[in-house]
């Protein structure tokens, strides 16, 4: 056992190394000024057309960087001072910059001081870089325009290094409405006549040295640029110039540039390999003049914007090798795992902090669909995506975000986080005011009032209908979508019957075809409550008189041999296509109601479906609008099949027992019997 001079000692040895291993630190800091830094490698790989002599680095800020990037220094081995030119800086915490490297090995990165001024400037001819620029609307019948729209479009959404000039969608900023200005650097590769052409969904120009070249002007769609034929010719040296593409469009942003170099063939795209290269670096983890510091960065990994869907999955990662983290992705939602991947459902600037082993850090990250699908399968990122979006948080997401997450979940079979995501959409007031919101928060309906969750799915229905705003044609819809669970789903004749009224008193100057459907329903309750002269007026009424007769087009409906189509869905198992030809019937033909044979099929639907209870509310239904209906004996069949099922056998035996006794002659009536037994 150690005695305490033997502690005494260890801990004086340890307190000088310590203060050694300080002070060796602070030797080689280039200047104290600067209190942050990272080391840079620079290794073999090139990114682009070799060779070259020159360096790319982005890497994150921890937000200590200036927004001009005044402080950002490059110094190599000799502690010198290297040439930089910065790419993005300001827009969000992470930076990109190309530097001079001669030689390859390490860098240091300074950054952190808030009084530096910018270092003197020198053109670096490398890469290619692109910026993306929120659109004015203005015509681009030519180039002056354009330029007048850039002018008058001063609010840059991103910039950042790209591979090539060809985009399938914008990857810095909106996906319509937007203008991208490329510029970067060719390698001829011989002198001769080079020709480039453009292809683009809308406007778009090349330059080379600043002298126009090839031009696709005005607001025109892709069709036709396929053939190059937007193309220009002009006279290279060998060497390096300077190249700029700059496309405007209201619709998809995507573009190409091909060229034709002396001895080619025909026009190719221009690819990575056409501009002068830029080598590849590595970045270590931060280093502060105080200590320590928590620090991470981020990559996209893939995102749906092949899909036409903002959503992003972003792989985080700390730098240091911390024994626990706490991630929060400033959407409210948060992680423990030390290099998380995180879904985003909407592009924007998030404040996304890193608590390691206790040392905390924030940074603001631009998020946005960058990449694409990567060559995954669609159905394989969806499921990934669902099993990590289904639990999330909702409180902080937006309306936008939640119908994201209702979408993946429903496609990926995760109702469960279907239904949250939707319903926490409506919660915040969502009024689903186009085809595709009104389609999922309908099927959100759906959900509820098939499983069987009826009070959320007439919440749903009041959350919208009674929502400020609310078009009428609209709020006449979810009224009676809320009508049809109290009648056809909880039996509530009174209370659906006041909701019809409702619609009729309120809505009947509207011109919406959900007023005659509410009229029309109120004829079939008046057939259940046993006033046939009453149903029969309305429902003739309905169908006969040129008031409403007329079709506005508020839903689809079918026509056709209705019941020859029911049989063919239902020998389908297509029991909502079943369901939907029974409605489309009864719209067409109002009167159909009074022989009670639509209430009959819906009752078979049911049954299908193993819902008994109403499976024998629907069969009652339709026997109760004609006790002598030629489907009786069937009905009375599949009621007592339907008791069967619920154990309720003395109830069955009765049904099977009246088919026997009523309808002796049916060929029913056999396998009543056989039941009986």
């Amino acid at each position: 056992m150690w005695s305490k001079s033997h502690i005494l000692v260890a801990a004086l040895l340890a307190s000088c190394a310590l203060s050694a291993s300080v002070a060796a630190s602070d030797a080689t800091w280039w200047d104290a000024a600067w209190r942050y830094r990272r080391h840079i490698t620079v290794i073999d790989t090139i990114r682009g057309s070799g060779p070259t002599t020159v360096a790319m680095v982005e890497f994150p800020t921890l937000g200590k960087v200036n927004p001009d990037g005044s402080d950002i220094r490059v110094i190599d081995g000799e502690g010198k001072e290297v040439a930089i030119r910065i790419i993005s800086v300001g827009l969000e915490d992470r930076a990109c910059i190309l530097f001079d490297a001669p030689k390859h090995g390490h860098y240091q990165l300074y950054f952190g001081n808030t009084n530096a001024k910018a270092a003197p400037s020198k053109p670096i001819e490398a890469g290619l870089t692109l910026e993306s620029r929120e659109f004015v609307e203005a015509p681009v019948d030519n180039w002056a325009q354009t330029q007048q729209v850039m002018l008058k479009s001063p609010k840059v959404t991103g910039r950042w290094w790209s591979p090539s000039p060809t985009m399938s969608f914008n990857p810095l900023g909106p996906m319509d409405h937007a203008i991208c200005n490329f510029i970067g650097y060719i390698r001829a590769p011989a002198d001769g006549t080079y020709t480039f052409a453009t292809n683009s969904v809308d406007a778009s120009f090349v330059f080379i040295n600043d002298k126009p070249v090839a031009e696709w002007p005005g607001w025109h769609g892709p069709g036709g640029g396929e053939h190059a034929t937007h193309q220009g010719k002009l006279e290279l040296r060998a060497g390096v110039h300077r190249f700029q593409f700059v496309t405007a469009f209201r619709g998809w942003g995507a573009c190409t540039v091909g060229w034709q170099r002396p001895g080619d063939p025909t026009i190719i795209h221009m690819n990575q390999d056409s501009f002068v290269g830029t080598l590849v670096t590595k970045i270590g983890a931060v280093e502060s003049v105080s200590g320590s510091e928590a620090d991470f960065q981020w990559v996209y990994d893939d995102d749906l914007a092949m899909e036409g869907r903002r959503v992003t999955a972003v792989k985080f990662e700390s730098m240091t090798a911390p024994k626990a983290c706490k991630w929060d992705f400033g959407d409210g939602n948060t992680s423990s795992d030390i290099a998380p991947l995180h879904i985003y459902l909407e592009p924007g600037l998030y404040t996304v902090s890193l608590d390691a082993d206790g040392k905390k850090i924030e940074q603001k990250a631009l998020i946005q669909p960058e990449r694409g699908q990567l060559g995954r399968p669609y159905e394989k990122r969806i499921s990934t995506y669902a099993d990590m979006v289904k639990n999330y948080e909702t409180k902080q997401l937006s309306v936008n975000a939640l119908m994201e997450m209702g979408q993946i979940c429903h496609e990926a079979q995760r109702f469960d986080g279907a239904i949250r995501g939707f319903r926490a959409a409506v919660d915040k007031g969502l009024i689903p005011r186009d085809g595709e919101q009104a389609r999922w928060i309908i099927r959100l309906y759906e959900m509820y009032r098939d499983s069987g969750r009826f009070d959320d799915a007439i919440a749903v229905c009041d959350a919208i209908s009674g929502a400020k705003d609310v078009p009428p044609q609209l709020a006449a819809q979810w009224m009676v979508l809320k009508a049809e669970v109290l009648y056809d789903y909880q039996n509530k004749i009174d209370a659906a019957e006041t909701v019809y009224k409702t619609v009729m008193k309120t809505f009947k100057a509207e011109n919406s075809d959900y007023v005659r459907l509410a009229y029309i329903r109120m004829g079939e309750l008046a057939l259940v409550r046993g006033d046939v002269k009453a149903a029969r007026k309305i429902l003739e009424d309905t169908e006969r008189s040129e008031m409403w007769k007329k079709r506005v087009g508020d839903f689809e409906f079918v026509n056709g041999s209705h019941e020859l189509n029911f049989e063919e869905f239902m020998r389908q198992n297509d029991f909502d296509a079943a369901m939907k030809e029974i409605e489309s019937w009864e719209w067409e033909k109002p009167t159909i109601q009074l022989t009670g044979v639509t209430r009959h099929l819906r009752g078979r639907v049911h049954l299908a479906q193993k819902q008994y209870d109403m499976a024998i509310r629907e069969l009652d239904r339709g026997m109760a609008a004609d006790k002598y209906a030629p489907f009786a004996a069937e009905a009375l069949f599949w009621k007592g099949q339907a008791f069967d099922e619920l154990k309720q056998h003395d109830k069955a035996v009765e049904c099977f027992k009246k088919l026997v006794d009523e309808h002796g002659t049916s060929n029913l009536a056999a396998k009543a019997k056989e039941k009986l037994k």
